[in-house]
């Protein structure tokens, strides 16, 4: 009797140790896949944090550039001003300068009419000598007209310059505000798996629209393509045609600007949304 005591004795000795192997086990097993999932949320963050960064830095970019724009609108717009005053100043200028050619055309006139008696020789250099001294104002004022005409020539130069940077800045300007929108990043917040959709953290004021494609990253790795049905100001939903894929909320989302492209040369089939 005492022998079978103890045989039952031992057997249950043994079958406890064994139980609580198996339950340490498995709380170490429990430890590792909690860790793993905290290093992939940790992963996730670190880089959401750098997607954010990225965006303001092209935003940031986007709104120096529209300034730029803004200050080369000022300048053309000052320099057209000045280029029609200096315009002004040469018409003025020509018809001055035709002022003066009648007029020494005259006094050579009155010169040649004049007798070459002693009388009138006072008189004839006298005419003479504002002849000489109309030439050289219409001398002056030619060359005032020259230099106003390159003057002119230099400011049309400039406004054009002006106009074609302007240009070029305002087409930066909008590659950048794109750009700005291809990195808007978000989060999948919510999967129904039974009616096929997910609920992003993204929407109308971030540019997303109906039909606006987006793309699902996990640990840094696409894993789906989705197409959006409806959008709230900052949700937005999409449907879900991925075979094959669980989505999580958390799920990392980039918003694809290109609403009418088709996703591996295929259209996606979007399932009907609530």
């Amino acid at each position: 009797m005492i022998r079978l005591l103890l045989i039952v004795t031992i057997a249950l000795s043994t079958l406890s140790a064994f139980f609580a192997y198996k339950t340490r086990g498995r709380g170490m097993e429990s430890n590792v896949q909690r860790e793993s999932a905290e290093k992939k949320v940790q992963s996730t963050e670190a880089r959401l944090v750098k997607e954010k960064n990225e965006k303001k830095e092209i935003e940031a970019k986007a709104k120096k550039l529209e300034k730029e724009g803004g200050e080369h609108k000022d300048l053309a717009e000052r320099t057209k001003e000045e280029l029609a005053k200096v315009q002004a100043e040469t018409a003025k200028l020509a018809a001055a300068m035709k002022e003066k050619e009648m007029e020494a055309a005259k006094l050579k006139e009155d010169i040649a009419a004049m007798p070459r008696a002693d009388v009138a020789k006072a008189a004839a250099a006298d005419a003479e000598a504002k002849v000489v001294d109309l030439k050289t104002q219409l001398d002056k004022a030619q060359q005032a007209a020259r230099e106003n005409e390159k003057r002119a020539e230099d400011l049309a130069k400039k406004m054009e310059e002006a106009s074609k940077k302007k240009e070029v800045d305002s087409q930066r300007a909008i590659v950048a505000k794109k750009e700005a929108i291809r990195k808007t990043v978000g989060q999948i917040v919510a999967y129904n798996e039974g009616w096929n959709f997910v609920v992003v953290s993204i929407g109308d004021k971030h540019g997303v629209t109906p039909d606006s494609q987006l793309e699902v990253l996990r640990d840094g790795k696409a894993i789906a393509k989705l197409r959006v049905t409806q959008v709230q100001p900052t949700q937005a939903t999409a449907g879900v045609s991925s075979k094959g894929v669980k989505f999580q909320p958390g799920d990392t989302v980039i918003f694809a600007p290109s609403a009418s492209s088709s996703f591996g040369g295929a259209s996606l089939d979007t399932a009907r949304i609530p």
